[in-house]
């Protein structure tokens, strides 16, 4: 039992700084800011938590079912990366333009953003749920699994407690502040989806070459 207690508290020392590292909750509350620009309270904290329960349940899934949907579909980890990698280019060009702000507000209404970009890739991205897979695969038995869950669980609050608190960027930082770091964010994102792209191209070229003989 002893030994069991020493193996499950050594998984958690892996598993939830690896999930809280992959999942960048300061990357994530920064990305946040200038769509929370205009929100009241509690519209932010509605968005936050959408964002956050739709990431960790996204993750769990993954951790749980991951492999198995993956073969279901025949889809690899390499295919995700490279479609995550195309929305993240995408969403990184509009920030780069610096999006309208009547867009904006059209984003705001329906809060489509607080899934797509923002849930899933942003914080569930391929690195995420690649993360997900290799630490359910080194499960050895359900008890672990139920670990990698309750490490999943917080995990997402921490980056709901992140993108929550966000406005306080912008109050340190100002509106000129947000707006540098704002066109900054869209340089990092688009050279993170560009690396996303590269690696499951490099990942995938010994799987396609076979294929193209």
């Amino acid at each position: 039992m002893k030994h069991l207690l020493n193996e499950v508290v050594a998984y958690i020392g892996l598993a939830l700084p690896a999930l809280v590292v992959i999942t960048n909750p300061i990357s994530a509350a920064t990305f946040f800011v200038p769509f929370s620009e205009g929100m009241g309270k509690k519209q932010q904290k509605k968005v936050a938590v959408k964002a956050s329960f739709t990431a960790m349940w996204i993750m769990i899934i993954f951790a749980v079912f991951g492999t198995f949907i993956f073969k279901l579909f025949s889809i690899t980890i390499h295919a995700f990366q490279i479609a995550g990698g195309i929305i993240l280019f995408g969403v990184a060009m509009d920030m780069r333009k610096n999006i309208k702000k009547a867009e904006m507000n059209a984003t705001h209404d329906n809060e489509e953003f607080s899934i797509v970009p923002l849930a899933i890739p942003m914080i569930a991205g391929p690195g995420a749920i690649t993360t997900c897979l290799i630490l359910a695969g080194s499960a050895k038995n359900i008890v672990f699994l139920g670990v990698l869950v309750l490490c999943v669980v917080v995990a997402s609050l921490v980056v709901y407690l992140a993108l929550s608190h966000s406005n306080r960027l912008t109050t340190v930082l100002g509106v000129g502040g947000v707006r540098i770091l704002v066109r900054l964010m869209g340089l990092i994102l688009a050279v993170i989806a560009v690396q996303f792209v590269l690696n499951g191209v490099k990942e995938a070229i010994p799987i396609i070459m076979p294929m193209l003989k």
